[in-house]
């Protein structure tokens, strides 16, 4: 099976030139591309009950929360005869894109400057976590390929959700994530608490610095599910997580809901749990002062993705993403401060989970 379809490829990078707005995504363990797409030109005809979720981190005035309704779900070996015949007749391609000169890269000073400031916040019990994130810039190669490099993730990291969305709101996202928000098939519910991270090759038991950060957002993740779910919640863990050259410790949750619960309902558990500590603060409305350690503007880095319909959800945490713009990928990526961090090793760490992405795509 020829897995990188030049039409295909041209679907991926043709999203502004062909008016669509885009999404494209593979679960964990599964193979294949499933692809979400709607015309831009046209208001009605949509699939009912299908939709496909990109939620920013904090939604604002050029970063909403989109909701695709397609006209089409397709695989990438069988795209629509409409979509074909649009791609045919086009010449160049173009794929949406947000404006470059808003993205403020993250200078390692100023980095470990935000990091003993949070560490001061935590002394004196303003709050007991913080994430903090990084912006890094890395140029394309000339032979980039957006659907090779699609496929390159699912290859290194079969256990991640590997995503792509464009759209003229958010522009042009592609990420691999391990992280889940929340898992709906039928009554059935699940989520995760990912938190603490490591080297594979490190030789090194897990530290209090990890188990600590893997507490907090377990607490919190228990504390948000308890206050919606009043039947038995089961939780398994803390567990190592290896993806790629990483380790991560993680918590799973699995609970019931009385009824199958609708759209609404999952929207409104989903913005229960976001952020959780893992990629905002502990308490959660310490999230809002991120900005004022954060010169970039994160985007819809560590915000939410994925497809819901009436009878499954699939929502993760955008994480160990990038945006395209021009020929630039802008990497985020992200490290849990707590008292007892390292300025330096929270640094490496962000260093690393990029290097983890960017390895799809260089020379």
């Amino acid at each position: 099976m020829n897995l990188f379809s030049p039409l295909t490829e041209k679907l991926l990078s043709s999203t502004k030139t062909c008016q669509l707005a885009l999404a494209g995504f593979s679960l964990p363990s599964q193979s294949s591309f499933t692809f979400y797409i709607q015309l831009l030109d046209k208001t009605d005809g949509m699939i009912k009950n299908k939709e496909y979720w990109f939620h920013p981190f904090q939604v604002g005035e050029h970063k909403p929360f989109v909701r695709i309704q397609p006209h089409f779900i397709c695989d990438e070996q069988q795209l629509p005869e409409e979509i074909q015949n649009r791609l045919n007749h086009i010449s160049e391609t173009d794929f949406w894109q947000r404006p470059s000169e808003t993205l403020l890269l993250t200078q390692k000073e100023k980095f470990i400057d935000s990091v003993n400031r949070v560490k001061t916040w935590i002394k004196n019990k303003r709050l007991e976590k913080m994430a903090l994130s990084v912006l890094r810039e890395a140029i394309l190669p000339s032979e980039f390929s957006i659907l090779k490099t699609l496929h390159t993730l699912r290859s290194l990291y079969p256990q991640t959700f590997i995503s792509y969305i464009s759209t003229p709101y958010t522009g042009t996202w592609l990420g691999a994530t391990p992280e889940i928000l929340l898992h709906q098939h039928q009554q059935q519910g699940e989520t995760v608490s990912l938190a603490g991270t490591k080297l594979l090759h490190e030789k090194r038991d897990w530290g209090e610095k990890e188990r600590i950060e893997q507490d907090i957002v377990t607490r919190f993740i228990n504390e948000e599910i308890s206050s919606v779910i009043h039947g038995t919640i089961k939780q398994e863990g803390p567990y190592t997580l290896a993806i790629g050259n990483l380790l991560h410790l993680q918590t799973k949750f699995r609970f019931d809901f009385n009824v199958v619960p609708d759209v609404k309902e999952i929207l409104q558990l989903a913005l229960r749990l976001h952020p959780t500590p893992a990629v905002g603060a502990y308490p959660k409305q310490m999230a809002n002062i991120i900005q004022d350690v954060e010169l970039h503007d994160r985007l819809y880095y560590a915000g939410f993705t994925g497809p819901v319909d009436t009878q499954a959800s699939h929502l993760f945490v955008n994480l160990r993403c990038l945006m395209l713009v021009n020929d630039s990928a802008y990497i985020y990526s992200g490290a849990g401060i707590t008292a007892d961090s390292n300025p330096e090793d929270e640094w490496l760490e962000t260093e690393n989970k990029a290097l983890s992405i960017q390895h799809a795509f260089k020379p």
